[in-house]
């Protein structure tokens, strides 16, 4: 049975900047709960999450307004930032999350991370869904590194509308072999 959960073997690296955007505390329906959906995000702490080789979330990734972002003011002034990831691992799992990316911002989801000295990023570890801004971001002209697409690997049969719209969908899903 897949279980519908985000992987630790996958890291956020989204909003890069503060967001006036405000969402609602994140729930599940009691289908969902009984189907095994676990929610990761609790919509007012970073609990549940961790940088890439580190046991706590960078300074500069925040919570507002239920929204978890990455605070480039902050990071400017100092604050650790870095991608953040899940602090428990998962094998097989759906992920569906909402996103929104800053004017011009570049950023993606990456899956399939291993912690691993010999690796200084988490994209070196991972496949990433591009997370980007595909007017304003030179990457947005390059075929297979537009929103959504799997970054240089395939290209998403969805066309996001309006990456910088607040709730842009997308599900992940990764089974295992048995």
């Amino acid at each position: 049975m897949m279980k519908r959960i985000f992987s630790s073997a996958l890291t956020l690296t989204l909003l890069t900047s503060a967001v006036g955007a405000s969402a609602q505390a994140p729930t599940l329906s009691k289908k969902e709960q009984k189907a095994g959906w676990k929610l990761l995000f609790d919509g007012k702490t970073t609990n549940g999450w961790r940088g890439y080789k580190s046991q706590e979330a960078p300074a500069a990734w925040k919570v507002e307004d239920g929204v978890l972002f990455f605070d480039a003011d902050a990071k400017k002034a100092g604050a650790k930032g870095g991608d953040i990831m899940t602090a428990e691992a998962y094998e097989n799992y759906e992920l569906e999350i909402e996103w929104k990316i800053s004017e011009g911002g570049n950023s993606g989801i990456i899956f399939g991370v291993h912690e691993d000295p010999k690796f200084g990023a988490t994209y070196q570890t991972g496949p990433e869904m591009q997370v980007l801004d595909d007017d304003k971001h030179s990457d947005g002209k390059i075929h297979k590194h537009n929103s959504g697409d799997l970054y240089d690997l395939i290209a998403s049969p969805h066309a996001t509308l309006n990456p910088l719209a607040n709730g842009t969908p997308r599900r992940l899903s990764r089974k295992t072999a048995s």
